[in-house]
């Protein structure tokens, strides 16, 4: 069963994030062959006045952000097919 976590900075978006999860299921099953009924795919906001880099929170540095945590059961998918699937992610996101 993937597990997919997604923390974006910002406000809370209820819309934004079905979006995102949709996509994101839509993307594990088509590109690493997962069935969507058993995929998992939480979305979290993290305020940006709360994300941090370099002691900076993102609202001073006026950016935005994401941190994407995947896991999926080892060696059912090949190098190449993970590459792929991290690029379209960094592309939607």
């Amino acid at each position: 069963m993937p597990a997919i976590h997604l923390k974006v900075s910002g406000k809370e978006n209820p819309a934004l994030a079905q979006q995102l999860a949709k996509t994101i299921s839509h993307l594990t099953s088509q590109i690493l062959n997962k069935k969507p009924e058993v995929t998992v795919v939480t979305v979290s906001f993290i305020p940006d006045y709360l994300w941090f880099v370099n002691s900076e929170s993102l609202a001073e540095l006026k950016k935005n952000s994401f941190f994407l945590t995947i896991k999926i059961s080892d060696s059912t998918n090949l190098k190449d097919d993970k590459a792929k699937y991290i690029e379209a992610l960094h592309r939607l996101l």
